[in-house]
C-alpha cells in the first residue's frame, strides 16, 4: 500500500511567514474504505513522532515542524514516504532561570545563576546571549552562543536572541544584581574640564555615574562659593546649565546606602571675563592708524599749498604771462635746425600780467 502526503499544490515545504493561509494537507492511499488516517509532527529529526488529528486532510493551524501521514488497516500501519515540512522564524524567546525572580534576579556573590532560553521555530533556532552593564546604556556585547549559560558574581543585563534562517527574536532583558550600596561616585562635564569657563549663552552638560546595586538615584547640588551650603537642584542623572555661575556636585545612593554619597569632584562654572589687556592694545593700534592717516592728510595738503606757494614766487622774482598772451610770431620753437640748447621763446617784449 503506497501512501503519500502533500500540499494542496503539490509542494512538500511551505514557509510560514504569517503573511498568508497554510495549505491543506492531504494524505493520498489507495481506495480502501477500512483504512484509518492519522497526522503526526515532530520539531527536527531527532524528536519523536506525536500525533495531533485523526482525519484524512489537515491543516497546519500556526503550527511548523516536519508533518507525515500514517495510513492503517487490520494488518499494517504504513508511514508515508514523503515528510512535509513548514518552516517559521522563531516569533518569540524566553529566558528561564534558576531564581523565582523573572526579570530582576539578585543573587549572592557565592550564588550560581543559570539562565536557558527556549522559542518555537524550524529549522530548530540557534542561540546568542547578549550582555551590558546595570549602570549604565552601553551597547549590548555577545556573551555567550550556547542554549543555557551559568556564572558567578556576575552583574549586569541579559537577553537572549534565537534565530534560524528564516529570521530572529528577541527575548526580554532580565537583570541580575548583587546588592550593594553606592560606591565609586564620579561627575564629569560636556567640556571634560572641572573649572568650566564659558559664555553666558552657552550650555554645559554634566553627567553622574555611580557604582551601586540596584542602580543609584541621583541629584545635583549647587552653591554659590564654598562658604554657603548646598542647595538640591535636580534629581536627575544628568543636568544641562545655562547662564549660572557656582559650584555643582552630584548625588548618589540607593537602598542599600546609609547616607547619600557626593562625587570627589566638584565642577565650577565662571563667566568668560573680558580681555582687557587686549582691547587696550586694540585701542593703541587703532589710536595709532588714525594718528598715521591723519599725518598723511595734512603732508598732502602742506605740499598741494606749497606747489602754489613756488608758483607766486616765481612770479614775483619775474615777469608771469598767460599763454593766450604771447605773440605767436615771438615763439621760437626747436625744431630741426635749432640750436642744441634750443630757445623756447623770447618774453623780452610780453607785459607782465595784471
Amino acid at each position: 500500500m503506497n501512501v503519500k502526503a502533500c500540499f494542496a499544490n503539490g509542494l512538500l515545504t511551505f514557509n510560514n511567514t504569517g503573511l498568508t493561509e497554510p495549505p491543506v494537507m492531504y494524505c493520498l492511499t489507495h481506495d480502501d474504505p477500512l483504512v484509518r488516517f492519522r497526522w503526526e509532527r515532530r520539531n527536527n529529526q531527532n524528536d519523536t513522532w506525536k500525533q495531533f488529528s485523526d482525519s484524512q486532510n489537515v491543516t497546519t493551524n500556526g503550527m511548523f515542524g516536519e508533518f507525515s501521514c500514517v495510513v492503517t488497516n487490520k494488518f499494517e500501519a504504513i508511514r508515508s514516504k514523503s515528510i512535509l515540512s513548514v518552516y517559521a522564524a522563531p516569533h518569540r524567546a524566553k529566558i528561564v532561570s534558576n531564581f523565582d525572580q523573572d526579570v530582576n534576579i539578585r543573587a549572592q556573590h557565592t550564588d550560581t545563576v543559570k539562565m536557558s532560553c527556549s522559542t518555537e521555530a524550524f529549522p530548530a533556532a540557534k542561540y546568542r546571549w547578549e550582555h551590558r552593564s546595570i549602570n549604565n546604556h552601553d551597547l549590548w556585547r555577545n556573551f555567550s552562543f550556547s542554549q543555557a549559560i551559568a556564572f558567578e558574581g556576575l552583574v549586569g543585563q541579559f537577553v537572549c536572541v534565537a534565530y534560524n534562517r528564516l529570521g530572529s527574536a528577541r527575548s526580554e532583558a532580565v537583570t541580575v544584581m548583587i546588592p550593594h550600596a553606592v560606591s565609586a561616585v564620579k561627575a564629569y562635564s560636556s567640556v571634560e574640564a572641572l573649572d568650566i569657563a564659558s559664555d553666558r549663552d552657552e550650555n554645559v552638560t554634566f553627567y553622574c555615574i555611580a557604582d551601586g546595586s540596584p542602580p543609584p538615584s541621583y541629584s545635583w547640588e549647587s552653591r554659590k562659593t564654598s562658604n554657603v551650603p548646598w542647595t538640591v537642584v535636580a534629581d536627575t542623572q544628568n543636568l544641562t546649565v545655562r547662564g549660572i555661575e557656582g559650584q555643582y556636585s552630584c548625588m548618589a545612593w540607593n537602598e542599600y546606602s546609609e547616607s547619600r554619597q557626593r562625587s570627589v569632584e566638584t565642577l565650577t562654572i565662571t563667566f568668560k571675563r573680558p580681555d582687557y589687556a587686549y582691547a587696550g592694545v586694540v585701542t593703541v593700534a587703532t589710536a595709532v592708524i588714525g594718528i598715521i592717516l591723519i599725518a598723511i592728510l595734512i603732508v598732502v595738503v602742506y605740499f598741494r599749498r606749497t606747489n602754489r606757494t613756488m608758483t607766486l614766487l616765481s612770479c614775483i622774482q619775474g615777469p608771469c604771462y598767460r599763454s593766450s598772451e604771447i605773440p605767436s610770431e615771438r615763439i621760437q620753437m626747436n625744431d630741426d635746425d635749432a640750436d642744441d640748447e634750443g630757445t623756447l621763446f623770447d618774453t623780452s617784449s610780453l607785459a607782465p600780467l595784471n
